[in-house]
């Protein structure tokens, strides 16, 4: 099959290896300054500093020194197993982007962290608080190089498919409405726990007292997230949280074409919320993925893509394909 004109392969080389650049560069300088600071080097090392300056928690040095190669193991396979999962080019540079910048903030926040111990007993050390400062800003001018420096490639517009959904068969003047309730599943409920709770443990060990605002914001989201309802009538497809918002309303007239498709919330969508595709037929479609399973999609006439997962898709779709070739849609 030939490939169309207007598509141009996804430079995955390129992009691994511009990904991986600033974790193995920043693994091969951490091992190198750890090997000329070993003997003016505590053992345990400080690796927190309370609100007062004092050092309260303390590793190991060699489990110190094994936590360099491991970060960049860890941002590279993941930089690797994503950017070999996506095809659109902005999500391409902002994973290259990431990658560099937070690896940076990492590296350069822990390097600094052992080498104000040089020479020191490591509950004699201080941790200036400046330090973050730095970090912050040399992984901003690191990220932004590397989305400058990450190569585009093109990708062919998807053409809207035609609706292939039977009309219901309910008279001209009739009018029907279809709403279902959806709920997240159990593995999105298992994730923000896993993640709440993961927080809260480090707060409560770190005396990060800060950190039980990140918690509550998880929750947040997710209870944001818990639910929402959809319903098809003659106004078109309207999609509502539990809380309201966020929401969406399609009116029938913006309509191109509905269908129903197989939506797999971590593969297709990364994961759980209002989300976009990075893959496959549901590549660059945004919208509610509370869960896996039978979904709408919808095709607008502006060009964008709507998708929601909900039961009896079905019957959603042709009941949306009935409005849609009525006279009085296009008003």
């Amino acid at each position: 099959m030939r490939k169309s004109p207007e598509r141009s392969e996804r430079p995955t080389a390129h992009l691994v290896v511009l990904a991986a650049a600033v974790p193995l560069l920043a693994t091969f300088a951490g091992l190198l300054l750890f090997v000329a600071w070993w003997q003016q080097l505590p053992d345990p090392l400080a690796t927190h500093w309370g609100a007062g300056g004092e050092a309260d928690g303390f590793t190991s040095r060699t489990a110190v020194l094994c936590a360099v190669p491991a970060i960049g193991a860890l941002f590279i396979a993941l930089a690797v197993v994503l950017i070999r999962m996506t095809d659109e080019p902005a999500t391409g540079a902002y994973l290259v982007a990431g990658t560099a910048g937070i690896s940076t903030f990492l590296y350069v926040l822990l390097l600094a962290a052992v080498g104000v111990q040089r020479g020191l007993d490591a509950p004699d050390s201080r941790f200036p608080g400046w330090w973050a400062a730095i970090a912050a800003g040399l992984a901003v001018v690191i990220a932004v190089a590397a989305y400058l420096a990450t190569r585009r490639w093109s990708v062919a517009a998807q053409s809207p498919q035609p609706s292939l959904a039977t009309p219901l068969p309910i008279g001209a003047t009739e009018r029907v409405v279809w709403t279902r309730s959806v709920l997240s599943g159990g593995l999105f409920l298992a994730m923000t726990v896993i993640c709440a709770l993961g927080v809260l443990l480090v707060a409560v060990l770190t005396t990060q007292w800060w950190m039980f605002g990140l918690a509550a914001f998880i929750a947040g989201v997710f209870l944001v997230f818990r639910g929402i309802r959809v319903t098809v009538d003659s106004d078109g497809l309207r999609i509502t949280s539990v809380v309201r918002w966020p929401r969406v309303h399609i009116s029938v007239s913006d309509v191109v074409a509905a269908r129903v498709v197989t939506v797999s919330a971590l593969r297709d969508f990364g994961g759980y919320g209002y989300r976009l595709g990075f893959r496959g037929e549901l590549k660059g479609a945004r919208g509610f993925i509370l869960r896996s399973g039978e979904g709408i999609l919808v095709d607008r006439a502006g060009g964008g893509r709507e998708v929601v997962v909900v039961d009896d898709a079905e019957t959603a779709v042709r009941l949306l394909e009935t409005y849609r070739q009525r006279p009085d849609s296009a008003v």
